[in-house]
């Protein structure tokens, strides 16, 4: 008679993220711990058998075996970061909308676009990321620039604050952000917040932003994430990095600066409202707000057929220059 055999182990099912979606600091960033940092090594060393192609055969193998790195890298960063977006019950949107681009980031540039985006619930709040792009200058002056915001829907009805960081200024000097706010005015308040942060607001709102800018908020903004800028604007509100990678690090900081936000709110529910109306309130950033009703979006794709172009052309350039 056989042995009897051990039972299999039952395996565990998923767990399920509430309809409400991940609590303040519970968003399970597992995932992103293990995404591969970079892929650019394989292209480049691509990008390099090019030039060896003809001189000498190990080009080829090089450039096949480059494009085999960098592929299964990307494919591996794909997997992680779809896996981290599974696990807290969000959904991958490549597309976005307008609205959720911070409107200190509108009016400037061209060619503006959603490289890539997600989307769900957050503390109970619609919330969608985007990856947003833009293009300044033209032809050996072209440059792209790259932000990250998180959009969080809000119940209140806020008047429009940005809180552009002094602390992630661009070598010490320049701002990220790239303009003020059209139509705002610089906002100056007392003790140290003047020194962390720049506050940019409409005019007529400004009592409003004082009684909302409590000592307490202003004091945990400025032990928060130092590369963050937050924008509020009526029903939403923004955390914003200039970087072009959703990653770990980026999104950490920027669920932690829009943590800070979201607790204020809490914490001010039921006791504070602007006086102003919604309707008040969007009369004065209506300036500010333009550029968003003539935004243009251009979903950016870019992977294995974008670096095989890049490679065939290479080829072809240096193939016709020994001609």
């Amino acid at each position: 008679m056989l042995p009897a055999q051990p039972a299999s182990p039952v395996p565990e099912p998923p767990v399920s993220t509430p309809a409400a979606g991940p609590a303040a600091g519970k968003i399970d960033f597992t995932a992103l711990k293990n995404m591969p940092k970079d892929s650019a090594g394989g292209l480049a060393l691509a990008i390099i058998g090019v030039f060896l192609i003809w001189p000498f055969l190990v080009g080829i193998p090089m450039v096949i075996g480059g494009l085999y790195l960098w592929s299964k890298r990307e494919n591996q960063k794909k997997q992680a970061f779809a896996s981290f977006l599974l696990t807290n019950g969000w959904q991958y949107d490549p597309l976005g909308e307008g609205d959720y681009v911070a409107t200190s980031l509108l009016g400037v540039g061209h060619d503006q676009s959603i490289v890539t985006g997600f989307g769900g619930t957050y503390r109970g709040r619609s919330m969608h990321a985007v990856h947003y792009r833009y293009v300044t200058g033209n032809g050996r002056s072209q440059e792209e620039h790259d932000f990250l915001d998180v959009c969080i829907d809000i119940e209140q009805t806020l008047p429009l604050i940005v809180l552009d960081s002094k602390r992630n200024k661009i070598m010490g000097i320049f701002r990220d952000l790239p303009e003020r706010i059209q139509g705002g005015k610089k906002l100056e308040l007392e003790g140290d917040f003047n020194d962390k942060f720049d506050v940019t607001v409409m005019p007529g709102s400004e009592q409003e932003v004082l009684e909302f800018l409590t000592p307490d908020f202003m004091q945990t903004l400025m032990s928060g994430p130092q590369q963050t800028d937050i924008e509020m604007e009526a029903n939403k509100t923004f955390a914003i990095m200039h970087v072009s990678t959703f990653n770990y690090v980026s999104l950490t900081q920027l669920f932690a600066a829009a943590d800070i936000v979201l607790d204020q709110l809490d914490k001010i529910a039921g006791t504070w409202q602007a006086s102003t109306s919604s309707e008040g309130l969007e009369s004065m950033a209506a300036e500010a707000l333009a550029p968003r009703s003539k935004l243009i979006l251009k979903p950016k794709h870019v992977g294995i057929t974008s670096a095989l172009v890049l490679i065939a052309w290479l080829i072809y350039f240096f193939a016709t220059m020994r001609h």
